[in-house]
């Protein structure tokens, strides 16, 4: 059914949000080619996470090379 396949669609994404959660506050990097690494997913699914943790505070916006810093403390916010 159609209804289960975007079902699965969004636990899988919510998934790989809380996998890049953990991996960006455990290595402290917030580079988006790693992200894409670790979780075995394309670089522009790795960037639009980014985004996402981007929105929860979790890492800064990039600077002007790209670099993102990641912030320090406990996140308790969730999307």
């Amino acid at each position: 059914m159609k209804g289960d396949s975007q079902c699965d669609s969004a636990v899988m994404h919510a998934n790989r949000i809380a996998m890049a959660r953990y991996l960006v506050t455990k290595s402290r990097s917030g580079s988006t080619n790693r992200l894409a690494r670790e979780l075995g997913i394309q670089y522009a699914y790795a960037r639009r996470i980014m985004q996402e943790l981007e929105g929860a505070g979790l890492v800064s916006a990039p600077d002007k090379r790209g670099a993102r810093t990641v912030a320090s403390g406990v996140f308790v916010s969730e999307k």
